[in-house]
């Protein structure tokens, strides 16, 4: 995706991820890149915690720049399924065929979560 749909703010830790949030298509979406690990898995739940706070939102988030995700970023992902579960929105996942991509697979997490190749098709209603 480029940054060209992308509105917002954008976080950049010391370590690691690029977090940019903006909006494709009424959805606000949230684009990762870089490593997500237990150093940078704080910077992206609490993006995460923002950009789910209002009742009704539709956030995507988009790993199609992301090399690297450990349990920890699985963590914060299941940390805010939770939150989003007990509430009133949705959350999507872009996870194209990558080595992140299989990560999502052997840890089951392709049946809990809604995946997407591609921005496009997660923004579709």
């Amino acid at each position: 995706m480029s940054d060209a749909h992308l509105t917002g703010a954008t976080t950049t830790s010391a370590e690691g991820p690029t977090v940019v949030i903006g909006s494709v298509n009424d959805h606000t979406v949230v684009s990762v890149r870089g490593e997500v690990d237990m150093a940078t898995a704080p910077d992206l739940q609490q993006a995460l915690t923002q950009v789910t706070a209002e009742p009704g939102f539709r956030v995507v988030v988009d790993f199609t720049g992301t090399t690297f995700i450990d349990s920890s970023g699985i963590g914060a992902l299941i940390g805010v399924h939770r939150s989003v579960a007990a509430g009133s929105g949705r959350l999507r996942l872009v996870v194209p065929p990558s080595p992140v991509r299989k990560v999502f697979e052997l840890t089951r997490l392709t049946e809990v979560f809604e995946i997407s190749d591609d921005v496009t098709t997660a923004t579709r209603d």
